[in-house]
């Protein structure tokens, strides 16, 4: 979809029939641990088209290794563009050596968001929209 210039944004749509997810993903494993040791956020841009419920942002580190944050509290009774940002430290059970999804965003629950401007920002956890400092 078009924000500010063409195509730099995307819908996703969630069906709320089964749990699905849109996963930004590398072949190989990534070192994230200079952005977790810089008190770093995941920021992204959102935009929710209905009310949000059961939405997830987490990170993927392989089997049984990753962390997930419910961004609903968030969101609730929001609408239009939303600069949300999530303090590294609350994706518990992520090993940051070897990151292979970063960023994940999941629901069982029928949801409609737009993104934008998904980055990790060094030394912002102090002023996150969730800090687990």
């Amino acid at each position: 979809i078009d924000r500010r210039v063409q195509e730099d944004a995307r819908e996703v749509t969630f069906g709320g029939k089964a749990e699905n997810s849109l996963t930004l993903a590398s072949n190989f494993p990534r070192d994230l641990r200079g952005y977790r040791e810089s008190n770093a956020v995941l920021e992204l841009q959102i935009n929710p088209l209905q009310a949000v419920q059961g939405l997830n942002l987490g990170l993927g580190c392989g089997e049984q290794c990753g962390g997930t944050v419910d961004l609903t509290p968030l969101l609730k009774g929001k609408t239009g563009w939303q600069t949300l940002s999530i303090d590294l430290a609350c994706f518990k059970g992520t090993d940051f050596g070897k990151v292979q999804q970063s960023f994940v965003l999941s629901s069982k629950a029928a949801n409609k968001v737009q993104l934008s401007d998904i980055r990790f920002v060094p030394g912002m956890a102090g002023k996150a929209s969730l800090s687990c400092q």
